[in-house]
């Protein structure tokens, strides 16, 4: 069971977040059971990182997790408000996610 919930977080935040680029993944930290990888972006300024990790549970209460979309900020790093704008099918969603940067963004102005 295990497996399948590392296997399905993987593809999730693949499909989601990737958009379908490929990656070239390098293991950037391994640590406590925690495996972080990078991997260069074409079509950004930013690296794609990708997070694997084994977590207890089962498979519904994951998908309840990570479609609680006004919970995301009880758990996504720095998010200070989150809320769904569209559901679509397929697991397709399209939300505001409002966070803090630590003057890690550039803007236009100098």
């Amino acid at each position: 069971m295990k497996f399948l919930v590392r296997l399905i977080c993987t593809v999730f935040f693949s499909v989601v977040f990737l958009d379908g680029i490929s990656q070239n993944w390098k293991l950037d930290k391994n640590k406590d059971g925690i495996k972080v990888y990078l991997a260069e972006n074409p079509k950004s300024k930013f690296k794609s990182i990708k997070v694997e990790t084994t977590l207890p549970g089962t498979y519904d209460k994951l998908i309840a997790i990570l479609t609680d979309i006004d919970h995301l900020k009880s758990w996504v790093y720095n998010t200070k408000m989150s809320y769904l704008i569209k559901k679509l099918p397929r697991m397709t969603f399209t939300i505001i996610l409002k966070t803090q940067s630590h003057g890690l963004c550039k803007t236009g102005m100098e």
